[in-house]
């Protein structure tokens, strides 16, 4: 004879069973090859096609303000590129042009490098920063370019003090502060340029 209370423990603990297991089948697995999130504060946005108004602080810099007659232009193109172009002229002791940008100094501790997506022409460019608005010198890194779409990696800390083309006996970036950002061409000679400029970013983990 079944003893009922003895039924319904058993169904009871069937059921249990069942609902545990479809439980355990329809728990998520974890994915066999995950992917990591990036985290936004290992990256430092300063200018781009992201956001096209930060170009709108970006200016020209010839060498007209010591009597040179270089002339370089500065737009931003359909795509929200900064298009840098124009002539370097050797008259009048001359030699260089740039498109810069000053803006309140920020705290870039932890970053080490700065990355910029950018199409040349073949030609060599200078990126440069500065501290802020009252030292003197520049810290530079000099690139060349391809011609074609291209990551341009500078290890902040590798940059080189130099002032008015000399370098000087100082310490290399300290990469502590930013308060100027520059791109310029002075290779000595008269030359047509143009480069274009997609992103500007620092990172504290190069993507390479």
């Amino acid at each position: 004879m079944i003893n009922p209370k003895s039924a319904a423990v058993k169904v009871s603990s069937i059921a249990i069973a069942c609902l545990m297991s479809v439980t355990v089948a329809c728990k998520p697995q974890p994915d066999a090859t995950p992917v990591e999130a990036t985290d936004p504060s290992e990256e430092l946005f300063l200018a781009g096609a992201d956001d096209r108004s930060t170009w709108s602080a970006w200016e020209i810099e010839d060498d007209s303000v010591m009597g040179g007659v270089s002339r370089g232009r500065f737009e931003v193109n359909e795509s929200g590129n900064a298009v840098f172009s124009g002539r370097v002229s050797l008259e009048n002791d001359g030699g260089f042009s740039s498109i810069q940008s000053y803006f309140e100094p920020i705290v870039i501790t932890g970053y080490k490098f700065a990355e910029i997506l950018l199409k040349g022409d073949g030609k060599q460019y200078q990126f440069r920063v500065e501290t802020d608005r009252t030292e003197k010198h520049s810290y530079i890194h000099n690139f060349a370019t391809s011609g074609d779409w291209e990551t341009i990696i500078v290890p902040l800390t590798s940059m080189k003090p130099r002032f008015r083309g000399e370098d000087l006996d100082l310490p290399d970036y300290p990469a502590k502060r930013l308060g100027h950002v520059r791109f310029m061409i002075s290779n000595g000679k008269a030359e047509e340029f143009r480069l274009e400029v997609a992103r500007v970013v620092l990172r504290k983990i190069s993507s390479e």
